[in-house]
């Protein structure tokens, strides 16, 4: 399970936009990649494109993986081709192999 350090870093590096109608938009650019928290150890970057593609077409899904071990950190992410999609994602709720996750908008490193 990751630290509550790791997850302060995470959810600090996100912005949750869900059930807003405003335009999707980080500066000048839009909203295309998310964050998705929460994920059960043993969803695949497979599972995740199958899951998000309900909402629309994605370029692509990742799920991170500890460096040293292999394992999943229990987040991942993922890049849809417009906004639209995007939007839809952020508006569900999502239960991906069993457990709820939430998805936030991705902020760039350094914001």
């Amino acid at each position: 399970m990751p630290s509550n350090e790791m997850l302060s870093i995470l959810e600090n590096s996100v912005l949750d936009l869900a059930g807003h109608n405003e335009s999707l938009l980080l500066g000048d650019e839009p909203i295309l990649k998310l964050a998705v928290l929460g994920l059960p150890w043993e969803t695949s970057e497979d599972t995740l494109k199958t899951y998000f593609g309900q909402f629309g077409p994605l370029d692509t899904a990742e799920v991170l993986k500890d460096r040293y071990t292999g394992k999943s950190r229990g987040f991942g992410f993922i890049t849809f081709l417009d906004t639209l999609s995007a939007q839809r994602a952020l508006a569900a709720e999502h239960t991906i192999d069993g457990r709820r996750c939430e998805a936030k908008v991705a902020l760039p490193k350094g914001a």
